[in-house]
């Protein structure tokens, strides 16, 4: 068994081939040896060239193997590292969004925004039928307002199409127009609705007809653009022969913003 072991430990520092070479080499050698002198020995020397051949075998057996005692081992191979992955279910933090400016009641304006009411003396109108300033929508009072007065339904008036409108003039910066747009407080009672236009740069862009006691949120695209004109139309509801204003639309706080 001793030297099972001595013999394990010398071929644990061969490689498996070299092992299996000797081993093999050993047995013939004992086989050799044994067969050559087996007339001439004493029993016991028998005994011990069988034991020396399965010895042999053996350790010619476990060295093809590779299970020979004291055998050197491979180094443990390093567990493969990789980056921390997230929670599931965990989403990551979002990144902060600028904020988006949202016309309001509010005189507060965004830097490099400007209030139409602002702009008074590039302001331009049909008829003097516009107004600037602060006016009442739904009861909520806007300080930057632009108010057009609604025109009468005249042969004039139905055979053209014209309105009553106001044109802004400003530099091109600025990326789009906001107001919040309805009917004034102090319209006459005998006033439904009145429909609106609007052009940016001499195009229509926008349209539509605002009810008593509603309103809109409006945000227009004006990019590159130098003019705007606000326009209402002719209303049946207008009379055409009182001086009196019998309806107005108001644009609330109406901004350019950059």
């Amino acid at each position: 068994m001793t030297i099972l072991i001595g013999l394990g430990q010398i071929l644990a520092v061969w490689t498996a081939e070299a092992r299996l070479v000797v081993g093999l080499l050993f047995l013939v050698i004992c086989i050799y040896l044994l067969q050559k002198f087996w007339d001439g020995t004493s029993r016991l020397y028998r005994v011990l060239g069988i034991a020396s051949i399965a010895v042999a075998l053996v350790v010619t057996s476990l060295a093809a193997a590779g299970l020979v005692s004291g055998r050197a081992k491979p180094p443990a191979a390093k567990p493969a590292t990789s980056s921390p992955s997230p929670t599931a279910g965990a989403s990551l933090p979002a990144s902060p969004s600028p904020s988006v400016y949202t016309v309001s009641s509010s005189t507060d304006k965004p830097e490099g925004a400007m209030f139409l009411a602002d702009l008074g003396e590039s302001a331009e109108s049909s008829d003097n039928v516009s107004s600037l300033g602060e006016f009442d929508l739904n009861g909520i009072a806007y300080e930057k307002s632009v108010r057009v007065d609604a025109g009468c339904m005249s042969e004039q008036f139905s055979a053209t199409g014209r309105g009553k409108w106001v044109d802004f003039t400003f530099d091109p910066s600025y990326s789009s127009f906001q107001a919040i747009i309805g009917l004034d407080d102090s319209s006459s009672r005998r006033v439904e609705s009145l429909s609106y236009r609007i052009f940016v740069g001499g195009f229509e862009v926008d349209s539509g007809t605002i009810y008593a006691d509603g309103q809109e949120r409006l945000n227009i695209p004006i990019a590159g653009a130098r003019q705007l004109r606000l326009l209402v139309d002719p209303s049946e509801y207008v009379s055409c022969s009182s001086i009196s204003r019998d309806g107005d639309i108001i644009w609330g706080n109406a901004i350019l913003v950059p």
